[in-house]
Parts: structure tokens; sequence; C-alpha cells
């Protein structure tokens, strides 16, 4: 049974819900719905048809989109290679040369449905991290500028749990890419934890280095969104993987502190995905 949280018209929830398509709500209560409009570069806007077996606006065009279910929350993200690579770096028509260290924003995206109810896998534990910022200013050098950040948060799980990195079958990075894993093994290996046997980073498990020229790997939200939607998670789900633990990372970056050579401050968040149930103490 699919239920909709109720809200007044504040826009605030009442701590009611209702049943899906159940509208004997009363005029002054509402439910949340979200829309994705998609316009294509001629203007054109993309729609949909409801089927004709639907109860209510059968037939009907529409924008594609739904309500919001009642205990759930959706984790949506994506990036795309033009549009970042105009942003920080240079006019792809410029042809500039790009160093070994650059790595290749993947167009890619992923979208997950948290809920406190269903089946593997489950959110078990989670760190925030706080931002780290050692002074990179290469914005053709993530891997390193997000390094820093990404160990903060992964040795803070491991100090507040009492884990390490044997309890996984991976500790799996956002997109550090070849140079930012290697960093981030060399600051575990300085405290005292050997990661390299655990180790994954979606920035250099979505290509192929033999086949595909991308330098230190894939980059950008889309990335790591890609790999552990399409790959990590039905894994978790089957049991292949018992436990990950996902720190995706991220740089707090505008292309204005870019231009004028300022540092580029990252941030990583961590949560630990298992195929069973359990605190993080179990």
């Amino acid at each position: 049974m699919e239920f909709w949280d109720i809200y007044n018209e504040k826009k605030e929830k009442t701590g009611r819900t209702m049943k899906r398509n159940d509208w004997n709500m009363k005029p002054d209560e509402f439910h949340l719905t979200v829309l994705g409009v998609l316009q294509r570069p001629d203007g054109r806007y993309l729609i949909t048809r409801r089927r004709m077996d639907k109860e209510w606006a059968a037939g009907w065009w529409e924008v594609p989109g739904g309500g919001v279910n009642a205990k759930r929350a959706a984790a949506v993200t994506s990036s795309h290679f033009c549009s970042a690579e105009r942003q920080y770096r240079y006019p792809l028509n410029y042809g500039g040369q790009r160093p070994p260290t650059a790595q290749w924003t993947a167009t890619a995206g992923g979208a997950l449905c948290v809920s406190a109810e269903g089946r593997s896998p489950y959110v078990r534990g989670f760190t925030v991290g706080k931002i780290e910022d050692l002074g990179v200013t290469d914005a053709s050098n993530m891997g390193a500028a997000m390094a820093p950040a990404a160990w903060s948060t992964i040795s803070a799980f491991f100090k507040d749990t009492g884990k390490s990195p044997a309890d996984f079958d991976m500790v799996l990075t956002g997109d550090l890419g070849k140079v930012g894993s290697r960093l981030l093994c060399e600051l575990a290996e300085r405290d005292g934890h050997n990661l390299r046997d655990v180790h994954k980073d979606c920035g250099t498990m979505l290509y192929s280095f033999d086949e595909q020229d991308v330098h230190a790997g894939g980059s950008g939200c889309g990335c790591c969104a890609g790999v552990l939607c399409g790959y990590i998670l039905p894994r978790i789900r089957t049991g292949e993987f018992q436990n990950v633990l996902f720190a995706a990372t991220g740089a707090l970056m505008s292309p204005t502190l870019n231009q004028q050579g300022e540092s580029i401050p990252s941030i990583s968040h961590a949560v630990w995905l298992s195929h069973r149930r359990g605190c993080p103490k179990n």
C-alpha cells in the first residue's frame, strides 16, 4: 500500500497520511507532487500520455512526475561532461591539452529511493564529513584536492564505529581517480590503516583505461551515482557484497574562485551499505 503525506496550505506536513489516489481530502489539505520538465535545445519539451486504464485523467497528456511517498526520500544526482568543462576549465573548441592528473567528467546519473522499510541494501551507519582544504589550486587535479576530505570522513567513521577496512568487502570513494586514490591510501597508511586491499574508486571503475583515454579517470557526481546504482547496489542486494563503505567526494568551488587561483575546499560524506540489517555496533 502506498501512502502520501498530507500538507497544509503553508506546505507543512500535518502528520497525517492518505492512501494513494484517495481524494477524500479537505479543501485546505494538499499532497506533494514532483514533476520533471525536460527541454530540448530546439525548444521542445518532453511530455507523456497517461494510460487509458487510469482512473483519473485517462489518456491526458502530462509532464512526467509523480506523488511523493510518505516516509521515503529520493536521492538523485547527475553530471554532464560538456557543462563541467565549459564552467571550470576551457571551452571544448579551444582544444587545450589536458594534464595527466585531469579527469573525465562523466555524463551520467543515478536515483535512489531511501525508505524506512523494504529489502536489502540497508543503511547501517553514516558519517557526515567536514570541509578540508590543504591548499590545492589546480582544477585539473581534483583527486588531490578531495583525497584529504575522503580520508578525514572514512577515518572518523572507523573511529566512531570501531570498524576497520577488514570489516568491509569494499571501501568505495566517489571520484578521486588514479591520483586521489593513491593519495587516499597513503594518508590511510600514515594513520595505521591499510586500504589498498579493499579500496575502489568510482572514477577508476566507470571507464576502461585500456580502451578509453580518460587520463586519471572519471569524475562528477554522475560518476559515483552510475557506478553505485548500476554495479554496487545490485551486488549488495544479491549478497555478493555484504558490506560496503561508500564515501562520496565533492569539491566546493566556483568558476570565480578557480579563475582567481584560490584553493579548492572539499568534503566527503560516508554511508555504510549492507546486505543485512543492524546498527553500527553490531
